[in-house]
């Protein structure tokens, strides 16, 4: 080969890269820039958190069986703009991967670089499947885009969660901790104070069982907390937590009956925490931004209510599906309800008959060898209360309204 020709290859070669460096022509190098424009992310994804408010997740399907609600935190995290944004959602059974359904939420237009926002669904899911059955689901969480629609770039996330027991359901502002309690750092926190969830039901009057605070280490032998539940910023209940291990303390809240909590009343849960200085509170609590903290939390701190900045990882052990409001079921009837003073129950043949109030108090007993029985309450102040039958190794509970 002569020079001349020589130079001509060299000189096309030199073109070539040129041409493909200029253009784009790599494919790694093509991947590489779509990523980069067109990156939305799942900053977290949510179950049962559908008030603007702030909501509630739950290991179950919520204090409502009617809905369940759904919801992600997406980002755009690349460098150009991101239109017709919507949250994808495959609900699969567990075990073997069935899909259930696939739902999809509203679209946002435009997702601006480093635009951070909430896609939320809500469905029924006790008339979808059968609230009977226990298992493991997944719900399988998808953010998408007009511009690509590429899992490994749109990211993907899965949530579980299980109908392991279908009597109780553990519900809570976060489950996921971002950090641990710092005293030191709440503006004029001290010893005896109080830190605390809201939480107000939207239906049906709910049974509480037990709460659960979350730990993120060894619990300091100089230190001490009391659950503490009050209404309407009256305190109704104040307890000792005995049971606190490195990943979790647990105090039971009940007594002879489950504390009653009513609907459409603003209740605070949380610990009182007594400590010596020095002494580390290893309370697990979650500063995610898209916490409502205003709404969600509460403290009182040196007798004076205030908010935080962050939502301390505290479970509430529920009934789901709250006392059963109706006045005729084949457990027992109990007319006229609500009542001015007599009451009558019928099927309560050799039952064991208690009354107790909102708090759990009992305030009256009784036995019944018929089928039906007339109790005199009338000494009874108004108000709302709980009866309850037991027969046949099993307790059955109402709602009684005394006027």
């Amino acid at each position: 080969m002569n020079t001349k020709h020589l130079f001509f290859v060299l000189l096309l070669f030199q073109s070539m890269l040129i041409i493909k460096s200029t253009c784009g022509l790599s494919i790694d190098n093509n991947q590489r820039t779509d990523t980069l424009e067109h990156n939305l992310s799942i900053v977290k994804p949510m179950l049962n958190f559908n008030d603007t408010n702030g909501g509630y997740y739950s290991e179950y399907i919520g204090i409502d069986l009617n809905h369940l609600y759904t919801s992600a935190v997406v980002q755009n995290m690349g460098q150009v703009s991101s239109t017709q944004v919507f949250l994808e959602i495959n609900i699969l059974e567990g075990y073997d991967e069935e899909l259930l359904n696939t739902y999809f939420s509203d679209t946002i237009d435009v997702m601006l670089p480093n635009d951070i926002d909430t896609l939320k669904i809500d469905f029924n899911f006790s008339q979808n499947y059968k609230l009977s059955y226990e298992g493991q689901f997944k719900i399988v969480y998808t953010v998408r885009s007009s511009q690509i629609d590429n899992d490994t770039i749109n990211n993907a996330d899965t949530l579980f969660f299980e109908l392991y027991n279908p009597d109780w359901v553990f519900v809570s502002r976060s489950v996921t901790p971002t950090g641990t309690l710092d005293v030191t750092k709440i503006d004029n926190f001290q010893s005896g104070d109080f830190i605390g969830i809201t939480f107000e039901l939207a239906n049906n009057y709910h049974c509480l069982s037990d709460m659960i605070i979350i730990m993120n280490g060894d619990w300091p032998e100089s230190a001490s907390m009391k659950a503490k539940v009050y209404k309407n910023n009256e305190l109704i209940i104040s307890k000792p937590i005995i049971n606190i291990w490195q990943d979790e303390a647990i105090v039971n809240l009940s007594n002879e009956f489950f504390y009653v909590f009513i609907p459409n009343e603003l209740y605070y849960f949380g610990v009182e925490i007594d400590f010596a200085d020095g002494d580390e509170i290893p309370i697990a609590i979650d500063t995610s931004a898209f916490h409502n903290f205003e709404f969600e939390t509460v403290a009182n701190i040196n007798g004076n209510w205030s908010t935080l900045n962050f939502v301390p990882v505290i479970k509430l052990i529920f009934d789901p599906e709250g006392i059963d409001e109706k006045t005729e079921t084949p457990d027992f009837i109990i007319y006229p309800n609500p009542t001015l003073g007599l009451l009558n129950i019928k099927n309560v043949y050799n039952s064991k008959i208690e009354i107790f109030d909102i708090v759990g108090t009992k305030v009256f007993e009784t036995y019944s060898g018929s089928f039906e029985k007339q109790i005199n309450v009338s000494y009874l102040n108004s108000g709302n209360y709980i009866i309850s039958v037991f027969k046949n190794n099993k307790k059955y509970y109402r709602k009684l309204i005394i006027e």
